[in-house]
């Protein structure tokens, strides 16, 4: 991996504890391979990452385009996006990113648009392939589903969103009542759960059943379900850490 892609230390662990920089690369490359293998992402499809931070899995797309293909990542972090303005513009031409000025506690509390009225900056059907990877996890329910709303008006007719999610279920919320989950997910926000009282957007499950209903008004047809391995608490790499949908829009 040519080095000048991987981005510093205080940038890396911006978007996870990539304090090691040959993790951030095969984390990366790892999640690449789940776009394609389970999304069934293709070198040919316009793409849009929701949540692209610094570039992480933009890397490895951009080697798998075709001339065809095409790749706009989507985020609200002025500084990870002025890191791959910086340093990523112009080595792939069909490779581009954008700032989302939404607001964020973290990312960017002096946002001008709320989540639930923010309009991705693309026309509709413009995208074979949207994913949100550890995208809904950060995010409050509502503002989760004005986000899928927007994806599926992104997406062309055929095509597939990919997401992944802490969903809570039976099993999940076994793991939890248990103290094996990850996390302590004890706080109630809505339907939602969450371990850290005064900042929810730490980590958020959301409940499967109301996602799924989601989907269905949507009209997006759920091809795939993987469930992560997060409520027995266990290591996160290779392992399917969160739960993953595939979702075909009809």
């Amino acid at each position: 991996m040519n080095q000048e892609l991987i981005p510093p230390e205080q940038i890396r662990v911006c978007v996870e504890p990539f304090k090691d920089s040959a993790r951030y690369v095969e984390w990366g490359r790892h999640t690449f391979q789940r776009l394609v293998g389970l999304g069934g992402m293709s070198p040919h499809d316009a793409i849009l990452d929701l949540g692209c931070g610094c570039g992480r899995i933009a890397i490895h797309i951009a080697d798998h385009l075709s001339p065809a293909g095409r790749y706009d990542g989507l985020d609200d972090s002025p500084e990870l996006i002025k890191w791959c303005h910086d340093n990523l513009d112009g080595r792939w031409p069909n490779v581009e990113f954008h700032f989302c000025d939404v607001q964020s506690k973290y990312e960017n509390p002096s946002g001008a648009i709320k989540a639930t009225d923010y309009r991705f900056p693309f026309p509709d059907n413009s995208f074979a392939f949207v994913f949100a990877e550890s995208l809904f996890t950060h995010m409050l329910l509502d503002d989760s589903k004005a986000y899928l709303r927007e994806a599926n008006r992104v997406l062309k007719p055929g095509g597939r969103l990919y997401a992944t999610y802490l969903l809570l279920n039976e099993e999940s919320r076994k793991g939890i009542a248990s103290g094996k989950a990850f996390r302590d997910f004890r706080f109630q926000f809505g339907d939602s759960l969450a371990f850290d009282k005064d900042s929810p957007e730490n980590g958020l499950a959301h409940p499967e059943e109301d996602i799924r209903r989601v989907y269905e008004a949507l009209g997006l047809q759920i091809s795939e379900t993987e469930y992560g391995n997060w409520p027995e608490g266990e290591g996160i790499f290779p392992s399917p850490f969160q739960d993953t949908i595939v979702a075909v829009k009809s």
